[in-house]
């Protein structure tokens, strides 16, 4: 408002006014370069209009014209038009971005890094440890635990992934057999009995010890390893069975049929295949006159009226569980006492049976049922009756040659055996099997005496071997 009063008074009012304006601005890093009368928006203030300054570049100068309009600030005020230089401002404005950007780009990246090491110990390492630990366990269940390096077994989330798909395997396997009742509505009663029979679950109780025994053999060390002995009769084996008026080329074949040897005959033969059994792994002390006492005893006390379950089918399942046992090598993982409980057990597997199965005589509350309270009330018969008549009599006692510790371990796994002949346990059997089968699908190449290094797995495939046997009758040949 001054300046613009100032136009018409004198020039030497105006030209002090201008010259104090132009040292107030110099200590500051703007001011004004150029005083125009008149309002110029944009161009440059003709020659004859110019008050103060000048828009050419004057070195001695400390403001001029600026290079961009960007830098050039214009107040117009009551017909004057005041042009600021605003150059070094600009310039220390955009410095001073440029240290904020970099400042603030350095306490993010330090803050990154306090983050980042934060998260790694709080989250990442525990979670290394966690899928380092969880690829631990799960290489054995891959079957991988032989190999070395993580290139050939993989990350942990690709080990995870292969796991979770075999466990959603092995619980298809657990799930598949259940909830299929409504698909056996039209079947025959025939069928329908034997499903029942299959499907029926018995109460639960108490879980058996299933452990088996040191693989050095029941009797003491000084045996010979069990999984290095050839399981083929010796000479003097086969002239013994020979002497029966049976050839091994007749015994050791899937057709070999029982029914046209006599009942004398097969329980010679029977007494053979354990005999002979014990004689080549040397882990129990078998006596002949023993043994033959009791094969004798037990041929006695199965019923012939029985048009199945009789002494034909027992030497039957005898003959069909030693052949399985051999074809599977299994002496590479059951040693001779565990061969020879599963023999003897295959022998005495339906002793004394009524010719009902166990429904019926729950049903019927039959005296077996309630004695063993609806449990196997038939294979637990079959398991008492065996050891009954073992120390009925003198001298037939055939577990007479084991240690106390021996004979209880050979109880203990006959009648676990035995009671899995049970068709209840049919499924959960297979189920077993192929949760096994899972687990062990990657180790082609494994061993089989490590496959079956736990106590627990070997019961499981003596299990196996006697029902197996027990039902392979449709299996055989047609004439059989």
């Amino acid at each position: 408002a001054i300046l613009g009063d100032l136009i018409y008074s004198p020039t030497t009012v105006l030209n002090r006014e201008l010259t104090e304006m132009s040292a107030f601005y110099d200590k500051f890093t703007y001011g004004p370069y150029l005083v125009c009368q008149g309002e110029y928006a944009t161009g440059s203030c003709p020659s004859n209009n110019t008050l103060w300054g000048a828009y050419t570049f004057d070195a001695d100068r400390q403001f001029n014209l600026p290079e961009t309009e960007s830098q050039n600030l214009r107040i117009q005020q009551s017909g004057v038009t005041v042009a600021f230089d605003f150059t070094a401002a600009r310039e220390m404005e955009a410095v001073m971005n440029i240290t904020l950007i970099l400042v603030a780009c350095t306490m993010m990246a330090f803050t990154a890094i306090i983050v980042g090491a934060a998260v790694s110990d709080l989250v990442l390492r525990p979670l290394q440890r966690m899928l380092e630990s969880v690829k631990a366990i799960a290489l054995p269940i891959l079957g991988e635990e032989g190999q070395n390096g993580d290139e050939d077994q993989g990350d942990e989330i690709e080990i995870l992934e292969r796991v979770v798909q075999k466990l959603g395997k092995i619980a298809g396997i657990a799930a598949g057999w259940e909830g299929h009742a409504d698909e056996f509505k039209n079947a025959q009663n025939e069928d329908k009995a034997v499903l029942q029979m299959l499907y029926n679950r018995q109460k639960p109780g108490p879980e058996r010890d299933s452990s088996g025994v040191p693989g050095s053999g029941a009797n003491g060390p000084g045996r010979a390893a069990h999984a290095t002995i050839k399981p083929t009769p010796t000479a003097d084996l086969v002239v013994q069975l020979e002497s029966l008026g049976m050839t091994l080329t007749t015994l050791d074949r899937s057709d070999f049929n029982p029914l046209k040897e006599s009942s004398e005959k097969l329980t010679k033969v029977s007494h053979w295949i354990i005999w002979q059994n014990t004689r080549l792994f040397g882990e129990v002390d078998l006596t002949s006159q023993g043994s033959q006492k009791f094969v004798k005893l037990l041929s006695e006390n199965y019923d012939s009226k029985n048009s199945f379950h009789n002494w034909r089918h027992a030497t039957d399942v005898l003959h069909t569980t030693w052949r399985m046992i051999v074809q599977a090598k299994a002496h590479q993982f059951l040693n001779g006492m565990q061969q020879f409980a599963l023999l003897v057990s295959a022998l005495s597997h339906d002793v004394s049976h009524l010719g009902v199965n166990n429904a019926f005589l729950v049903e019927t509350h039959h005296e077996l049922a309630v004695r063993y309270n609806d449990m196997s009330p038939l294979e637990n018969m079959h398991c008492a009756t065996m050891f009954r008549l073992a120390s009925s009599a003198n001298g037939s006692n055939i577990f007479e040659g084991l240690r106390r510790a021996a004979f209880f371990e050979c109880r203990k796994m006959c009648i676990e055996v035995i009671l899995h002949t049970d068709p209840v346990h049919h499924f959960d059997m297979v189920k077993e099997t192929q949760v096994l089968y899972q687990i062990h699908s990657d180790e082609g190449s494994k061993d089989l005496a490590e496959l079956y290094a736990k106590p627990e797995d070997k019961q499981r495939a003596m299990n196996l071997f006697l029902h197996s046997a027990d039902v392979s009758n449709p299996c055989k040949p047609w004439s059989v």
